[in-house]
């Protein structure tokens, strides 16, 4: 909660955008984070899968919509960011045919791309990148020339840049 009451309208921005990109009757990642919450809140109420690692995103969903499909990865769950580090990752991942995974991001730099504090949600970004049809980054300018420790892309490896339309 704390996350997302920076930069609100940014978020909202990058939500509205994201959820445009969603078609009924395919399965959607939607990763953890505040921008992903955004999401979770404006994503149409239409037939779909949405897959997600946060418990928070996966409840947002149920409680506004009626039509999608929830289902979560099974882990450790990460006090700060809600996040599930999901064990046996690509035993999990395997099973799922991911047409949009929407990813969210700490940081992003020309040189670092892509970047997150955390090791294990870098892993699994990567995965859902190398799995997914598209992915998607969820990326607000405030994020803009942040570099976090973990890389798990560079721009030209992501399908879609979802911004607030202040990114230069």
């Amino acid at each position: 909660s704390e996350r997302e009451q920076r930069n609100p309208e940014a978020k909202m921005s990058v939500a509205v955008k994201a959820a445009s990109l969603m078609e009924p009757g395919k399965a959607v990642y939607i990763d953890s984070g505040s921008s992903a919450m955004a999401l979770a809140r404006v994503i149409p109420d239409q037939h779909c899968v949405i897959i997600t690692s946060a418990p928070n995103v996966a409840l947002e969903i149920l409680r506004s919509k009626t039509l999608p499909q929830v289902v979560m990865l099974g882990g450790t769950l990460a006090r700060r960011s809600l996040a599930i580090t999901p064990y046996n990752l690509d035993t999990q991942l395997s099973q799922f045919n991911i047409d949009i995974a929407f990813l969210g991001i700490s940081g992003f730099d020309l040189h670092a791309g892509c970047t997150v504090g955390n090791q294990y949600d870098c892993l699994l970004k990567q995965h859902l990148i190398r799995q997914a049809r598209r992915s998607a980054v969820l990326l607000d300018s405030s994020k803009l020339g942040v570099a976090m420790p973990f890389t798990y892309a560079k721009l030209n490896e992501i399908d879609t840049v979802v911004s607030d339309g202040l990114i230069p």
